[in-house]
């Protein structure tokens, strides 16, 4: 019985991490959604800094929600805090 319990288990781990690798992309996206590639690429060279470090950020700060407002009050996705900001 415990055996078989191994056996199941390492096989469904196996399986995760083939449908991971399978289909990575498609999970990528789905974390770490890209709709502002243009926008954070201009931003992430202007600024010398890789453009999925700000992509990070956003997804920490908002998860690209355009209308978060956090507790402290800042908006947007990139978390604004209006004249502090600029």
């Amino acid at each position: 019985m415990k055996n078989k319990r191994i056996i199941i288990t390492t096989v469904v781990i196996l399986l995760v991490i083939i449908f991971v690798f399978i289909f990575k992309d498609k999970v990528l996206k789905i974390i770490y959604p890209k709709d502002y590639q243009d926008i954070i690429t201009v931003y992430a060279n202007k600024y010398k800094v890789e453009d999925n470090l700000i992509f990070a950020l956003i997804k920490a700060e908002s998860n690209f929600d355009e209308n978060a407002v956090s507790h402290k009050n800042a908006i947007r996705i990139n978390a604004d805090y209006g004249r502090n900001s600029r």
